[in-house]
């Protein structure tokens, strides 16, 4: 099942440019958003969009950001097969309920072509596949700080957070769970932004991007919900931080 996205190519917030080929560079990235009988089929990596390269190569971070709208006071576990986890977190709420899952791996000398994502099993929970490659990231800390994560209801807030190593870059990544039907979310201030919803018995809208660090905190911010929000409704927004390689 291919993935989809768009292209972008301007630096973020002001957090500074990069055009030298040193340090953290963007691979490329892609977005879709599911029927929830999709679970545990293969998304492709081969298709990225809007960086250096259309797929990861050896030594590139691949991180997956899984975003699932389900039913109410339901918590279900987002899977990524052969990724370890880096946050798991989300939102019971009356009518929807929200979970993001943020998986990663370094690509070996035999690249994967393709990642396979679950949603827990249930065929009414659509969900949302955000992946995207990095090349240049410490293989032995990747994660330059601890990832941010907040929920919300009516609103789609994205954490703050604050790199400590020169040249980081950073990934916002916001997941909502509603009934509204295949809407997108409109970003703010970051770099090559996607987005992508599926209309489901519980639906889901998804959006991510990244952002060129060079000093400060990059702020919290809050993204727009393309149809009426609700309180019913629950939200899910993360900020990651990459270290560049020393």
């Amino acid at each position: 099942m291919p993935l989809i996205g768009s292209l972008g190519a301007i630096s973020a917030k002001g957090f500074g440019f990069s055009s030298s080929k040193k340090g953290i560079q963007y691979v490329g990235s892609s977005i879709v958003a599911v029927d929830g009988s999709a679970s545990g089929s293969s998304f492709s990596l081969t298709t990225l969009t809007g960086g250096i390269a259309s797929a990861p190569a050896e030594g590139d971070l691949v991180l997956i950001f899984v975003g699932i709208g389900s039913a109410p006071n339901t918590a279900p576990g987002p899977s990524v097969s052969g990724y370890a986890t880096n946050t798991v977190f989300g939102r019971l709420n009356s009518t929807t309920s929200v979970r993001m899952g943020i998986f990663y791996k370094f690509m070996t000398s035999t690249p994967d072509t393709s990642v396979v994502v679950g949603n827990g099993g249930n065929s009414q929970f659509a969900f949302s596949v955000y992946a995207v490659a990095f090349r240049g990231v410490d293989t032995g800390t990747p994660f330059d700080v601890t990832t941010t994560a907040t929920t919300g209801t009516s609103t789609l807030p994205v954490p703050g957070i604050t790199p400590i190593t020169p040249g980081a870059y950073a990934i916002q990544s916001s997941t909502y769970a509603h009934t509204r039907g295949t809407v997108g979310i409109e970003t703010v201030g970051v770099l090559n932004p996607k987005s992508a919803g599926f209309n489901d018995t519980y639906d889901v809208s998804s959006a991510a991007g990244y952002i060129i660090w060079s000093s400060g905190i990059i702020p919290a911010t809050t993204w727009a919900f393309g149809a009426s929000p609700a309180t019913t409704y629950a939200s899910a927004g993360a900020s990651v931080a990459l270290r560049p390689k020393p």
